[in-house]
């Protein structure tokens, strides 16, 4: 070897010692690159893991304060009530408030009344496909100082049998400074199935926020955006139910919420649109949920086809970077089934992207 070495030339042996560094240099790149790599890929599956176990242990430390608080909303609802049953709870827990110690919820209170009130008529009782029955009374208070009667609303939108005002009409008495007669009108919300509604996932997964525990009654609202955890895949690799225009839209598996896929969206020009078909019933109020993570401005809408017209009240997200839940509250103009774009999410500037999952539509309560 050493005799073949003495018959190169100088520059057949400069050749040959370049060619040899060359080799060298390429296969320590490779080396270096393929480290690196691998690297990346151990901090991405640490950062991933610390996360995961970030939300499993905050879920397993909230876990037994929700299971008491529900077990105390539970003890206050049967789906097997009668109305007259839901009447009798609904006229002993209203008489408990205006005590002036309410005492525990299903006692009856102690002290004089804050409120005075003088009769409890029958109320309505209303059904919902949705799963729940709803019991609307109204009911009258002999005059009282306004600050009691404030004190006694607080109350019944704070009880634990799911309370709520419908509609106050307070008349100031005209002899007393300070005292006023009120006419409330309050319903309460009884749950069918609510045996069902209590189940819990033990362990969220990963990035789904804290409060995600899917439950039967979640289940049978999202039937009005059924393609919202972005689950279902079409053949040429687009979203079933949803439509792009000027965007790319891919699944992913990062920022979960719901199911096992997110969706990315990223815009190809200006005004990068990703919307949602659904047809909705005119004249009926909606309310609609949306999980967004976004690095760039982006605007949530709700559109109407028919009409070509977008709501009022729709939400303008800035570039904070952190998975937020946003909400929309929208009545559907006109009358019949109307085909909508809901939501309709608008990307304002070329390559931004946005992480997207957990889209649910549902009625407004106590809309008709």
């Amino acid at each position: 070897m050493s005799g073949y070495w003495e018959k190169l030339s100088f520059r057949e042996r400069a050749l040959a010692i370049f060619v040899a560094l060359l080799l060298a240099v390429g296969l320590s790149y490779l080396v270096v690159t393929s480290a690196l790599d691998h690297l990346d890929r151990q901090e991405a599956e640490i950062d991933r893991l610390e996360q995961q176990l970030v939300n499993f242990s905050r879920h397993m430390e909230r876990r037994g304060r929700v299971d008491a608080a529900f077990g105390q909303i539970a003890a206050q609802h049967s789906s097997e009530w009668s109305g007259e049953e839901i009447y009798d709870r609904l006229g002993s827990e209203i008489y408990r408030l205006a005590r002036q110690d309410p005492g525990e919820p299903g006692s009856a209170g102690s002290g004089p009344d804050i409120v005075a009130i003088p009769q409890l008529p029958p109320g309505e009782l209303a059904y919902n496909t949705e799963g729940y029955r709803t019991y609307t009374v109204e009911f009258r208070t002999n005059d009282a100082p306004v600050d009691n009667l404030i004190a006694f609303m607080r109350r019944l939108e704070e009880s634990p049998q799911a309370l709520r005002i419908e509609s106050i009409d307070i008349r100031r008495s005209p002899d007393q400074l300070g005292v006023g007669q009120a006419t409330i009108r309050v319903n309460r919300t009884v749950v069918d199935g609510v045996e069902e509604a209590s189940e819990i996932v033990d362990a969220p997964g990963d990035d789904r926020p804290l409060d995600w525990m899917p439950t039967t009654a979640t289940a049978r609202t999202a039937e009005l955006a059924p393609f919202g955890s972005f689950e279902q895949i079409e053949t040429d690799g687009a979203i079933e139910g949803w439509i792009s225009e000027n965007c790319k839209v891919t699944p992913a598996t990062r920022w979960v919420t719901d199911g096992k896929r997110s969706a990315r969206i990223e815009a190809t020009e200006p005004g990068g649109l990703f919307a949602q078909s659904v047809e909705l019933v005119g004249g009926r109020s909606y309310t609609m949920s949306i999980d967004v993570k976004s690095d760039v401005p982006l605007t949530i809408s709700v559109m109407d086809l028919e009409s070509a017209v977008t709501y009022d009240g729709q939400v303008e997200i800035d570039s904070n970077g952190s998975l937020r839940t946003y909400t929309l509250a929208f009545s559907v103009a006109g009358s019949g089934v109307r085909t909508m774009h809901a939501p309709a999410i608008q990307i304002h500037e070329t390559g931004g992207s946005a992480i997207i999952d957990r889209v649910r539509i549902r009625p407004f309560e106590g809309a008709r």
